[in-house]
């Protein structure tokens, strides 16, 4: 049978080709029967539970950062212009280029394309101090320029006094304009800068506060519902839906306790959800008082 297969090269080539067609056709169908199997993974995914991943802080103290010298802001003396140029060189040269030309590596895929500093046309927020100033604050939205508002003022100040040595004939601001920024910004006063503690050390700090919360309000509810002071807290069960939802509204409003009149404005607002029945609202002046002294007794 192959002797005349190969003498006739057309049967041979059909009989090949037959051969193929059949041997793909088997292929996919073996896949397609098993595709489930063949596309399952040996090992289940390993998945990190995002919510479980807690990154502790740093221990910062509060503090007042340093204020800036408003005559060398606008006229930087060459301490203030070096450390200038040492801030831009690790901050903003990556995008603007070692020579401020806007040519920095960072800044090729960035469209529009990084400042030149050279260049006098198409600044946004303008070449003022106050204008540069107001650029590190904030911004450019819809730029890859972002905001250095956590970066220290003195620090801001310095790199914008070294930008200017880029252009040519920078724009002078006002003394009405420096005075304005200062004033918004706070710049010759220093900024306040929170403290910041560990995550752990500050839910040791809230699960005590509530800890303590916790007591004075199962102290409260065993005086208030104790049979033998039934009539004394007469008035107290009168106007309250539930004990420990209105004893802890107070807690959570320590002003309340502080005078009656902001007692009475704490327990008025929020009446028929903070534990207190909406019949609080129809007590007499001396019954307000009554029971403000009620349940600052029982909460001390």
């Amino acid at each position: 049978m192959m002797n005349k297969l190969f003498e006739k090269p057309i049967g041979l080539m059909t009989f090949f080709y037959l051969i193929v067609f059949l041997s793909v056709v088997g292929l996919g169908l073996y896949f397609i029967a098993n595709n489930n199997a063949i596309v399952q993974n040996t090992f289940p995914p390993k998945l990190t539970d995002t919510l479980g991943v807690v990154k502790e802080l740093d221990i910062i103290d509060p503090k007042i950062s340093a204020a800036v010298d408003m005559n060398n802001f606008r006229n930087p003396d060459q301490a203030t212009l070096d450390k200038g140029k040492q801030l831009y060189s690790t901050v903003c040269a990556a995008c603007h280029g070692p020579e401020g030309k806007g040519d920095g590596p960072a800044g090729i895929a960035l469209n529009p394309k990084p400042r030149n500093f050279h260049d006098q046309e198409g600044w946004k927020n303008g070449r003022k101090l106050s204008e540069l100033f107001l650029t590190l604050q904030k911004g450019i939205p819809t730029t890859g320029m972002p905001g250095y508002d956590y970066m220290p003022v003195v620090d801001r100040a310095a790199i914008i006094g070294f930008i200017r040595t880029f252009m040519s004939a920078p724009p002078v601001d006002s003394d009405e304009e420096l005075a304005k920024l200062d004033q918004t910004y706070g710049l010759s006063a220093g900024i306040k800068q929170s403290g910041q503690i560990p995550i752990s050390s500050a839910l040791t700090l809230l699960i005590a506060d509530n800890s303590s919360q916790e007591l004075k309000i199962s102290s409260a509810l065993q005086k208030v519902s104790d049979p033998a002071n039934e009539s004394q807290f007469a008035l107290f069960a009168s106007v309250i839906g539930n004990y420990r939802s209105a004893l802890t509204s107070v807690l959570n409003t320590p002003e309340s306790l502080e005078n009656l009149q902001n007692f009475q404005s704490v327990i008025f607002a929020n009446a028929g959800s903070n534990g207190f029945n909406a019949s609080v609202l129809r007590l007499s002046s001396a019954e307000v008082s009554t029971l403000y002294t009620l349940i600052k007794t029982v909460l001390s």
